[in-house]
């Protein structure tokens, strides 16, 4: 039928490839070919692959559709090389480790929700010949249940993005129970920001430490809306973009992932950690220091704590122009360190490129 619509807008096929859950057999192929009109040897099956979708160019390959696709466009066909691409295949097939990572997140029941992190971790795995089991576990659970039993036997936790309340108590609780207990930690955009304002309740002593998209008389917003965002009323598409320059502490953690102290990464926020205009921060840039808001307060606690060693976390402020007392270098970015997890340098756990703990 498909073929028949295609006939309709007049297209005709040259190739066809049949997705089939068994064996297509010799006898059906020619039938296919016979009313679709096209070559016997242009009718290539696609049976659904054991292991996983990497095969199927494998698959195709071994029916020649390379050679057809080239002699439908009058090319030469050159040697074939598929050792790079048999070797992904063969890890896949073969991994050395096994890995369970957890996804705390507010959309898990939607399978499809955070595919493009799930494949990330995929490729990882495959780069390190590992298995990647994902586990994953709804945010709003984590409010009713420990999250020690819920993340008990995982090697690493992933809190992913997202907007709005609902589940934030959860991320909160998980990222605790990561840092207390020395479980390697990844927070992108929302779960960067819910790492800070954990670890400004529970370790700087802000108990009312949010961030103003959920609370917006927080006494200590120390996540707040960032300041060009606060005339925008259309959501759709309006998000500060681009890339961002990031300078990073001499010695950390961040900067051994890197293996360099100043990196461009492309940022896409609305809320940034808390650094109003009244307050003025440049890290190990200038000798000057002005402090009168939550967000100085919890830098200041951080650089008091002796026993943290590691950075974890990054995010970029910059000074307006029209701020009085300002360093001579006017829109002066720098960066905003808060370590999410006690890790030793002793064991710099798998943030960096080290293989990850294993089973």
């Amino acid at each position: 039928h498909s073929v028949q619509q295609l006939r309709e807008i007049g297209i005709q096929p040259d190739i066809l490839i049949v997705r089939t859950e068994r064996p297509l057999g010799r006898e059906n192929a020619d039938k296919i070919a016979l009313f679709c009109n096209v070559e016997k040897e242009a009718v290539i099956e696609e049976q659904d692959k054991e292991f996983s979708i990497y095969e199927v160019p494998v698959g195709l390959i071994e029916y020649g559709l390379d050679k057809l696709i080239l002699g439908r466009l009058g090319l030469p066909a050159g040697p074939l090389n598929m050792d790079d691409w048999e070797e992904l295949v063969r890890r896949i097939k073969n991994p050395q480790h096994e890995v369970t990572i957890a996804v705390v997140g507010k959309y898990i029941e939607h399978r499809d929700a955070y595919k493009s992190i799930y494949e990330a971790l995929d490729h990882a795995g495959i780069a390190h010949s590992t298995r990647v089991i994902v586990k994953r576990i709804e945010a709003e659970q984590l409010e009713r249940q420990d999250a020690g039993s819920a993340l008990a036997g995982v090697d690493g936790l992933l809190v992913p993005g997202g907007f709005g309340h609902r589940g934030i108590e959860g991320k909160i609780q998980a990222v605790r129970f990561a840092r207390e207990n020395n479980l390697p930690y990844f927070g992108i955009c929302l779960g960067m920001q819910v790492a800070v304002i954990e670890y400004a309740r529970h370790v700087l002593g802000l108990p009312e430490a949010n961030s103003t998209e959920f609370d917006t008389e927080s006494s200590d917003p120390v996540i707040c809306l960032l300041e060009e965002q606060r005339t925008v009323s259309d959501k759709g598409g309006t998000m500060r973009l681009g890339a961002q320059p990031c300078l990073l502490k001499q010695g950390s953690l961040m900067e051994k992932c890197y293996g360099k102290s100043e990196i461009s990464e492309r940022h896409r926020h609305r809320y940034e950690v808390n650094c109003p205009s009244s307050v003025l921060i440049a890290c190990d840039r200038a000798d000057w220091v002005r402090f009168n808001s939550a967000a100085a307060r919890l830098i200041e606690r951080c650089r008091a704590i002796e026993s943290i060693t590691s950075t974890c976390l990054i995010d970029m402020w910059s000074c307006p122009d029209d701020t009085k007392g300002t360093p001579p270098q006017q829109n002066l970015s720098t960066l905003f360190y808060i370590v999410t997890s006690t890790l030793r340098e002793s064991n710099p756990a798998t943030l960096c490129s080290e293989r990850p703990t294993v089973k």
